[in-house]
């Protein structure tokens, strides 16, 4: 369930950008294997000298499925089929009398994909690159499209100043975003590829197969205080979305390859200096938040277009309009892959009618549905929802033995 959830792990700064990340402690690490930083790629350092953290344990409402069912993308705590009845906590992705399929990383049941909303999207990202934490040995992940271009850069701000004199339909001056691998022995040279599902909690598993991410979201804070119009780009590889965000009339508006999707509008609040912004690309549906509120949610039909990947999925631009962005972080929707046994990718998991199909965060290293013989998990075997995670202790020394001690600080609420 990393990272949502965590066993015995290694935690790690890297020296380059400064991002702190994790690492699995439960396999034996090779003597000397150097940690690769999730958000820049540099090494961080050897990950069988880093201090090894104990795995979080979980606090379990035992009365959450008592009045409800569960839901899909839930948490729950249940017990296997297996003999042994193990206890596993997983995500409800599959629900009783449906026909399960996984489609290049999405859920499908009965043939539809299913959808989540952004509080759900928001629970399940994974981090791609968070621009606060830039490697100053590479060049920014976020550059101009135009060597005219107005965009500036002073750390992880960028900003454009408005254009003077010019009219508002004039050419959307672009800020792109790069995404970049660094190149093996060469750590000073990063090539631009597309994103893949690589997971830096992995990095003491065997070398798993990396699969191209469609869904992706951006996050960032932007200043609003002059009422500026801001428009987002963001590709699946097959179509371009538009996002317009007009914040002096309060209304969004979406195009797809060209052609109206939808369009919102959210209530008037007081003036405020900045907003965040959450916008992905995921689930075959276009997702907006504004201060963690969903304020619109469009679905669409994909194209009948060949699929073309791209490094640069995401772009925010302005038509001559001032705009400062800031705290800009690239995440990426959870790959579901075909698991441990390989199933074909378009295998159908048929559930009875009181059956659950579950899977793990950690898709390339999860024990779920997958994987059993028999895939769907009875409702009597639920046990309940998870609500806090939290490490389980530093063992000590005791008069009575050895016995651990919760970090109360480290608690948090899990979904």
């Amino acid at each position: 369930m990393a990272e949502t959830l965590v066993g015995e792990h290694h935690r790690l700064t890297c020296d380059d950008c400064g991002y702190t990340f994790v690492c699995g402690a439960d396999r034996p690490t090779m003597a000397g294997k150097q940690a690769i930083c999730p958000n820049c790629g540099a090494t961080a350092g050897r990950i069988d000298l880093a201090p090894c953290l104990p795995a979080d344990a979980v606090l379990v409402d035992r009365s959450a499925f008592v009045f409800r069912q569960p839901r899909r993308w839930d948490l729950a705590t249940f017990r296997g089929n297996g003999p042994k009845s193990e206890i596993y906590v997983k995500r409800v992705v599959g629900l009783p009398g449906e026909t399960v399929e996984l489609r290049h990383g999405d859920v499908y049941a009965d043939g539809v994909v299913q959808r989540k909303n952004l509080a759900q999207q928001r629970a399940m990202a994974t981090l791609v690159h968070d621009n606060s934490h830039t490697a100053p040995s590479l060049a920014s992940r976020w550059l101009p499209e135009t060597a005219d271009s107005g965009w500036r850069q002073a750390g992880a701000r960028f900003w454009r100043a408005a254009t003077s004199g010019k009219s508002d339909d004039e050419t959307i001056d672009w800020l792109s975003y790069h995404h970049r691998r660094r190149r093996p022995g060469e750590p000073d040279i990063a090539d631009e590829l597309p994103v893949s599902d690589d997971c830096g909690y992995n990095q003491t598993l065997p070398v798993t197969q990396s699969h191209l991410v469609r869904d992706l979201m951006v996050r960032c804070r932007m200043r609003v205080a002059d009422a500026p119009t801001a428009i987002w780009l963001l590709t699946d590889g097959v179509s371009q979305f538009l996002v317009e965000l007009d914040f002096t009339q309060s209304q969004a508006k979406v195009t797809q390859d060209g052609r109206r999707l939808g369009a919102t509008s959210w209530p008037t609040t007081k003036a405020a200096e900045s907003v965040l912004i959450e916008l992905a690309l995921c689930d075959e549906q276009v997702l907006l938040g504004l201060d963690g509120q969903e304020v619109l949610r469009l679905a669409w039909i994909p194209a009948d277009l060949p699929l073309r990947p791209t490094s640069r999925p995401i772009a925010v631009g302005t038509r001559g309009n001032s705009l400062e962005i800031w705290d800009l972080v690239v995440l990426r929707d959870l790959y579901y892959g075909p698991g441990h046994l390989q199933a074909p990718a378009e295998h159908q998991y048929l559930l009875a009618d009181d059956e659950y199909f579950v899977l793990g965060d950690n898709s390339p290293d999860s024990l779920d549905s997958r994987n059993w013989p028999q895939p769907g998990i009875a409702m009597r075997n639920f046990i309940g929802k998870p609500l806090l995670a939290y490490p389980a202790g530093l063992r000590s020394n005791g008069p009575t033995g050895r016995f651990q001690v919760p970090d109360l600080g480290r608690f948090r609420y899990i979904h």
